[in-house]
């Protein structure tokens, strides 16, 4: 196995960056609502040890995926904040384009930002992602669209499960 730190010290340049990027997962399965969701808060205190961890090993950015309801999103991001990370947030979307938690994508979203709102660009995503979706439902979301997100990453996963990954900037 190649060490990170020989890749950054060896491979990397200054035309060519790399940067490294912690995955994280949510506390449960990342396509059922929990019988018992986490408040923010306790979300923020569980996610907190993977994060430091993250953190400590100075990766650029901290993802979290597959979330199926915005208080657990809230809680990760307090998390990285404190721990002083980037980070981004994705959730799982049925084919309605809803959550498994039943709130739209927007809602979502918007609840996230409500809730992370402050004057320090660290406390809320540097962007959303949109995870296990056909590409051909995500489309009609945002088709005729009259809300804008900074940039998603749709992971998405095709009929024969190969997962493409296509970033869009919207707005």
């Amino acid at each position: 196995m190649i060490k990170l730190s020989y890749i950054l010290i060896n491979v990397q340049t200054e035309n060519c960056p790399i940067f490294v990027a912690g995955a994280m997962g949510p506390r449960g399965d990342g396509y059922i609502v929990e019988t018992s969701k986490m408040s923010p808060d306790k979300a923020e205190s569980y996610h907190t040890p993977q994060v430091k961890l993250l953190a400590e090993e100075e990766v650029d950015l901290i993802n979290i995926c597959v979330l199926t309801y915005p208080e657990e999103a809230i809680g990760f991001m307090r998390a990285a904040h404190k721990a002083g990370q980037r980070a981004t947030v994705g959730f799982t979307l049925d084919e309605t384009g809803c959550l498994p938690s039943g709130e739209t994508l927007r809602e979502a979203i918007e609840k996230v930002d409500a809730a992370t709102e402050s004057t320090d660009p660290l406390s809320r995503p540097l962007y959303y992602a949109i995870n296990c979706v056909h590409p051909a439902k995500i489309l009609r979301l945002f088709k005729n669209s009259a809300y804008t997100v900074h940039l998603v990453i749709f992971i998405l996963k095709s009929y024969r499960n190969i997962v493409k990954v296509v970033e869009i900037a919207l707005g």
